[in-house]
């Protein structure tokens, strides 16, 4: 773990009282996931989705997240857990208060991902919506498939998107191997 102490390991925007905390990050074990704690006034959320390759867990520590998996809504509580598999539609708020575990399996590039977040907050708020090159940024890190939108238009956005995010994902790189 001596590579992750080198790197960035909170995203903090304390105007807004949010903090995304890096637990275990997808350079210091392969890829094989990430590990992130969130603690948030409130959250958006994102959109119904769905990752074809990834693995998502949420573990509520404090507060409630509001989960919608494969259709059905299910607030979690202190304590209780929630796994979306790959390809199973899902999307998660959080109308209050909230602090939870995150794993992503793989990591993929949720750790961009997350940064990308965290500069949204950072410019229009906790709850505010990212513009258009943000959002093109934030599909092509999120290693997923949004409903709704037609899958080409999201494929030629998630291509543009990456080549933006290249930058980021070398920089974070880089800091991690530092």
């Amino acid at each position: 773990m001596a590579m992750a102490s080198r790197a960035r390991s909170v995203l903090s925007v304390p105007a807004a009282g949010y903090e995304v905390r890096f637990v275990e990050r997808g350079a210091d074990n392969g890829g094989q996931r990430l590990i992130a704690e969130w603690s948030v006034p409130s959250y958006v959320g994102p959109p119904e989705h769905f990752h074809p390759a990834m693995t998502e867990s949420w573990t509520v520590i404090d507060g409630s997240l509001v989960a919608t998996v494969a259709g059905e809504t299910r607030t979690l509580e202190t304590g209780e857990s929630m796994t979306v598999l790959p390809g199973v539609h899902h999307s998660f708020h959080a109308p209050g208060p909230v602090r939870w575990r995150q794993t992503n399996e793989p990591a993929l590039q949720h750790e961009v991902l997350f940064h990308l977040d965290s500069e949204v907050v950072r410019r229009h708020g906790a709850n505010g919506r990212p513009g258009p090159i943000a959002t093109i940024r934030i599909l092509a890190a999120a290693d997923a498939v949004f409903v709704g939108p037609p899958f080409w238009l999201q494929s030629a956005l998630r291509f543009i998107g990456r080549q933006l995010n290249r930058r980021l994902a070398k920089e974070l790189s880089t800091r991690i191997a530092a």
